[in-house]
């Protein structure tokens, strides 16, 4: 495969020859030399038109293709290898016109004037170093995103910045644990059961670990990791946090997550583990009971849902809570976030605070939202809103950050917890998060995204 640009000062057609993979969707990803991709643009045919560019740069393009055949877009792994690169520069910018002409920049932005409204949400691969898609995965708004990312309980143990804060031997571990366990990568539980029929090679590899939902034992996280269950799955040093523009057509009838979202579904995490999730074609269930707590529910809330004196749930041996009004912990086939997307809130004091079910919380400030994107609402890629009934639609450009770009904007790792009257530190952290996805803007323009 061979890769052509031809670019002008802020725009670059790619075009393809000697043949593509045979898959239903690409995308071009774009890097600064010897750097990470920043962006992507997902594809059905080539040439592919890339927007939004800075004058007299160097860019650095492959394109990485579906594999035939993947259940779903939204594993990592299920895109192929890149191919080889291409350098595409574009041109100088233009002189400035001597009279001031009505600008031409501003983008057409599909479904606008229509009832439908817009998301910029952004997700930390799971699983995974590479970008993963929305599909039956929750994503967080900007001011939620870094909530997320600072995790802690109050002993300060943090979800991991990245796989050194577990152990020195993360790239010999992975490549033994391909070897040992051949076609296993992301295969849940089984996964994790080869790896205990081969815990002497497994650990002499990676170090002890366990077959429970725990990062005690330093091969826990790389094995847990490798298989696809359990929390954390993400680290934000290796793995990109991708930022995605969303068009989505609100619930019918008032919905539960408030203005026209529907109830939210906790999708993909180490609770939707005990129901059989396979992070190749992620699964969802109603909002689990961590999640209830990060949304303030208070106690009289939880027990109309939250069964706390039935068994607890298998794996990761909590409550169970059951969709709104059901006696089921899986929304059935005809329940509205089934096809619509799902909105909870987030709220500070956040970092470092005990979930623990209460009936009156100290303080309760909104701090974001989280989201989650119903597989089964997805329009097609390239088709507009409504085609076949869906209910959303992603932009096809995306951008990506990392850990060192939220340090270099002044992100702070240290743990200082939230009190009732002090957020400063998670506030900060906040804003750097917020510069880092600003500057972005030095290498590609975000996607229109109808002022969201």
């Amino acid at each position: 495969m061979l890769l052509a640009c031809n670019c002008t000062a802020t725009t670059c057609e790619v075009s393809v020859s000697g043949g593509l993979p045979p898959s239903s969707l690409h995308y071009a990803e774009l890097s600064l030399p010897y750097a990470r991709p920043f962006a992507l643009k997902t594809t059905t045919s080539f040439p592919l038109m890339v927007e939004g560019l800075q004058p007299s740069t160097n860019y650095i393009v492959d394109i990485r293709s579906l594999t035939p055949g993947a259940p779903s877009i939204a594993w990592g792994p299920s895109w192929g290898k890149p191919s080889p690169s291409a350098a595409c520069t574009t041109k100088p910018a233009p002189p400035a016109p001597l009279v001031p002409t009505p600008s031409s920049a501003t983008a057409v932005v599909p479904g606008a004037g229509t009832t439908s409204r817009w998301l910029r949400v952004f997700r930390v691969s799971e699983y995974s170093f590479d970008v993963d898609f929305l599909a039956n995965h929750d994503a967080a708004s900007v001011d939620a995103m870094p909530l997320y990312l600072m995790t802690c309980d109050p002993e300060g143990n943090c979800a991991p910045w990245s796989v050194t804060d577990h152990t020195p031997r993360w790239e010999g571990c992975q490549a033994a644990l391909s070897e040992l366990l051949p076609g296993q990568r992301g295969g849940g539980f089984a996964c994790v059961s080869a790896a205990v029929a081969a815990r002497a090679a497994v650990e002499a590899a990676c170090g002890p670990f366990s077959d429970q939902d725990t990062l005690k034992g330093e091969g826990s996280f790389s094995v847990h990791w490798h298989c696809g269950v359990g929390w954390p799955e993400s680290t934000a040093e290796e793995g990109p946090i991708t930022e995605y523009c969303i068009e989505y057509t609100p619930v019918p009838s008032p919905g539960e997550g408030g203005e026209g979202f529907a109830f939210y579904l906790s999708c993909n995490s180490d609770e939707v583990d005990a129901y059989g999730n396979d992070p190749k074609d992620p699964s969802c269930i109603c909002m689990c009971l961590d999640d209830r707590m990060l949304a303030h529910q208070n106690l009289t809330e939880l027990v109309l849902d939250c069964q706390f004196n039935s068994p607890a749930m298998p794996w990761v041996n909590e409550t169970v809570c059951n969709c709104p009004g059901t006696s089921s912990e899986v929304p059935g086939p005809s329940h509205p976030s089934r096809r619509y997307i799902g909105r909870a809130p987030v709220y500070l004091p956040y970092v470092g605070q005990e979930l623990t079910p209460r009936e009156q919380y100290d303080a309760s400030i909104l701090g974001g939202y989280n989201f989650h994107f119903p597989k089964e609402g997805q329009c097609a890629e390239g088709e507009p809103l409504g085609t076949d009934g869906c209910t959303w639609r992603r932009e096809p450009l995306a951008r990506m950050l990392y850990g060192a770009d939220l340090l270099a904007s002044g992100w702070n790792r240290t743990f200082v917890p939230d009190t009732p009257t002090d957020q400063t530190h998670t506030r900060a952290n906040v804003a750097a998060f917020a510069r880092a996805v600003g500057a972005l803007d030095a290498f590609i323009q975000p996607a229109a995204c109808a002022g969201a």
